[in-house]
């Protein structure tokens, strides 16, 4: 499995800091004369916490791949603003866009559509599932 850069310079960055708390506990251990447990107490506690840290908060973000750019358009919804046959302009948030009918038929200006792709600078779009209600 291909893990993310990110989980592995994670994973460095947590191999670090644990190899840090073993040589301060070392050194706490030998200085103040503490037993041997609660060395590995402490080791124990700092992956402990790693591990619950990013099985909560950081898996799923560095599972994730960032869409950004036109791949982050397709299944987006917008809303025709002219006929489109199988040419017209759409709305999508604040912008509008090119876009072309996928299947070639005619949908009316004010219905929902879904981005099916993206070539160039044109939206390839298909026409919601409830085509008799109109945006």
């Amino acid at each position: 499995m291909h893990r993310p850069a990110n989980t592995r310079a994670y994973a460095l960055r947590e191999a670090g800091e644990l190899l840090l708390v073993a040589v301060l506990l070392v050194v706490l251990r030998s200085s103040l004369g503490w037993p041997w447990f609660v060395v590995w107490i402490g080791l124990a506690i700092k992956t402990t916490a790693s591990i619950v840290f990013y099985g909560l908060f950081l898996h799923r973000s560095f599972s994730r791949h960032p869409r950004v750019g036109a791949e982050a358009l397709i299944g987006q919804t917008a809303h025709t603003l002219t006929e489109l046959s199988p040419y017209g302009r759409v709305g999508m948030g604040n912008e509008t866009w090119f876009a072309r009918s996928e299947t070639g038929e005619r949908i009316p200006a004010g219905y929902r559509v879904h981005v099916r792709a993206v070539s160039r600078l044109v939206l390839y779009v298909r026409l919601a599932e409830k085509p008799d209600e109109p945006c």
